[in-house]
């Protein structure tokens, strides 16, 4: 706090060079002030010794002693000891487990489905019971290579799938063309894939979803149970190519609107982020693939 006072006394000197006639005044006025200043400061300030307490010496109950800061947590240690006595259970703590994760895929199994609409956000205007469809023609050929999906409704112009596991994102699905669509010229095992860009971004929340030839291209999918439509599964991106750009957890959808409708029964099909606008989808097991 010295320092308090040799500030105030140079300032003191420099006024009384400036004002000899009243030197003397203003010597006691910052000398006043200065003491008053210091004293306030020694009232309301900590002492070292309060910032850093002493080191407490406790036997370590091996004959021994050491050194350790008072416990700052001693005042609710009654409480916290009484919270474990009453939360003991036959002599030993309980544990709180977190629920077992729910299988990935619920009751669903590898082989050759129907992918059909099974329910959705009512804004979407997508009919129930359409079925997921790949074409190489009707205005759904993107390339020698791929083709825009689609879905459609009746029997005919649907695609039976194959879902099988995916042998690059472990716990998700392939889903391939199960057989060639004369009418849809339609190659199988094309691989169901989503990406944003290529021509395939609709927007930074959506994508175009479209099959493709090999193994590259195509989306690792995570098909999972509903919690929106009971016996509907929901189906996500879960991996794919890195230079698909495609973000993971975008779900399967398919509308009636917004630019999603084809025809008076078909509408385009898209990937799309949250939990609003995928689709809710029905697997039927079926023969059709070969």
């Amino acid at each position: 706090m010295d320092i308090i006072k040799v500030v105030f006394g140079v300032i003191g000197r420099l006024f009384s060079w400036l004002l000899r006639p009243f030197a003397g005044v203003i010597n006691s006025i910052t000398s006043f002030i200065g003491n008053q200043i210091t004293s306030v400061l020694n009232k309301f300030m900590p002492t070292p010794a309060q910032l850093f307490p002493p080191l407490q010496v406790i036997s370590n109950g091996m004959g021994n002693t050491v050194n350790r800061l008072p416990d700052p947590l001693a005042p609710f240690r009654p409480i916290m000891d009484k919270f474990n006595s009453l939360t003991a259970r036959n002599g030993k703590a309980s544990q709180c487990k977190a629920p077992a994760a729910k299988p990935f895929s619920g009751s669903f199994t590898a082989g050759c489905y129907r992918i059909i609409t099974g329910g959705g956000p009512s804004n979407g205007h997508q009919p129930k019971g359409w079925g997921l469809s790949s074409w190489n023609a009707h205005g759904a050929k993107r390339s020698g290579g791929s083709s825009w999906a689609a879905v459609h409704s009746g029997n005919y112009w649907p695609m039976d799938w194959r879902i099988q596991p995916s042998t690059r994102t472990a716990g998700t699905w392939t889903i391939k063309t199960g057989k060639h669509h004369h009418a849809g010229r339609q190659p199988k095992d094309w691989g169901l894939s989503s990406w944003n860009a290529h021509g395939a971004k609709r927007n930074g929340g959506s994508s175009r979803v479209a099959t493709h030839s090999g193994n590259y291209w195509l989306m690792d999918w995570a098909i999972q149970p509903s919690t929106r439509t009971a016996g509907t599964f929901t189906i996500k991106t879960a991996g794919g190519p890195s230079s698909g750009h495609q973000p993971k957890g975008w779900g399967l959808a398919a509308w009636g609107a917004h630019g999603g409708r084809r025809g008076s029964s078909s509408s385009w099909v898209y990937t799309h982020a949250g939990n609003h606008w995928l689709m809710d989808w029905k697997l039927e097991k079926s023969n059709g693939c070969n």
